[in-house]
């Protein structure tokens, strides 16, 4: 595995993440500046910038090593998405949960009567 960089932070060629072989990652989610990954189990780990909150940990704080989200022991996802500063997920119940930046949908949105399968998102939308 290279260690190859530019000096400012950069990895130029794929490297290990350590630390994580007990935990299977079944897909992963990538937003401007996160990064989001979802376990076998549908359980989220998050790292990257935080400052909208689009890691999922409650706070602001940019976490630069794979971090699970906390809150959500009853919930099993199965599809994970990652905007330019929100993250968005649906639960194996059809729920659509949502954080981050957006000031017209957080938390739990979708009506009572739609059940999710997947969601999708761009920069700004979901």
């Amino acid at each position: 595995v290279s260690t190859q960089s530019t000096g400012a932070g950069d990895q130029l060629e794929p490297k290990l993440v350590e630390g994580y072989n007990s935990v299977m990652f079944t897909s992963v989610a990538i937003g401007k500046q996160h990064t989001c990954a979802l376990t076998k189990e549908g359980w989220i780990y998050s790292f990257g910038y935080g400052k909208a909150g689009q890691l999922g940990h409650g706070d602001s704080n940019s976490h630069f090593r794979p971090k699970k989200i906390d809150g959500f022991d009853t919930v099993h996802f199965i599809s994970i998405t990652a905007g330019a500063q929100h993250t968005a997920a649906v639960s194996e119940s059809g729920k659509l949960y949502f954080w981050g930046k957006h000031k017209y949908l957080p938390g739990v949105i979708g009506p009572e009567n739609v059940h999710f399968v997947q969601v999708a998102a761009g920069s700004f939308h979901t």
